[in-house]
């Protein structure tokens, strides 16, 4: 069966609730990588660290840069000022409701938190115990995974994969409530940033095909 063809001005209704996983970048994922390796859709679902959620919010913001320039327009008789506004980046800011070892190291400044190394040193058995505040560089890179539901039918609606580089960010407090942390990902540039949509949120129909 084909689907209709979409109309993209069709009022719809609804609020999204966020799944979200993570799977770490390695030597073969990275966001230049053009192999079909890379491509996060292709991986299978046990892959994907999903214990991170549950998530609260999801903020998305674009980065501009404005070039402005200044002119006389000689058919209003007006000088005009146009803003030349570019996109520089896109950035998720997600408000999560369990928090997770990643999470602190990151807070932490753990270097390379998911190596191999840092892993042996935050476990319960280290004898060294692993170095905290020993990097500024608060980025570890990473693949999300951000599925949206819609809060009413539950419905999925879309699945978005991003290479992002990732950060904890906000403030930490010790009150005996439950830690909240804030993941920042700033989205990577690569082909495999991509979204999926489903017939929940298309509301395409399917058609007998030729």
């Amino acid at each position: 069966m084909a689907l209709s063809k979409i109309d993209v001005f069709q009022p719809q209704k609804f609020g999204i609730n966020v799944v979200l996983d993570m799977v770490e970048q390695t030597g073969d994922i990275y966001p230049e990588n053009t192999d079909e390796a890379a491509n996060p859709r292709t991986w299978e679902d046990s892959v994907w660290k999903g214990k991170i959620n549950m998530v609260n919010t999801v903020q998305i913001t674009k980065n501009t840069d404005n070039d402005e320039t200044m002119g006389y327009d000689r058919h209003t008789g007006n000088r005009i000022t146009e803003t030349n506004t570019r996109i520089t980046g896109r950035t998720y800011e997600f408000s999560l409701t369990r928090t997770c070892v990643l999470f602190d190291a990151i807070n932490r400044g753990i270097p390379n938190p998911t190596s191999d190394d840092a892993l042996a040193a935050m476990s319960a058995d280290s004898e060294n115990g692993v170095p905290i505040y020993a990097t500024d560089n608060p980025y570890v890179p990473m693949v999300l995974r951000v599925q949206r539901y819609s809060s009413t039918t539950r419905q999925l609606l879309s699945t978005e994969y991003l290479y992002c580089n990732v950060m904890a960010t906000g403030e930490e407090n010790y009150d005996g409530k439950i830690l909240q942390p804030t993941i920042t990902a700033e989205v990577q540039a690569s082909t495999w940033n991509r979204a999926y949509n489903e017939k929940a949120f298309t509301k395409q129909t399917e058609t007998p095909g030729e």
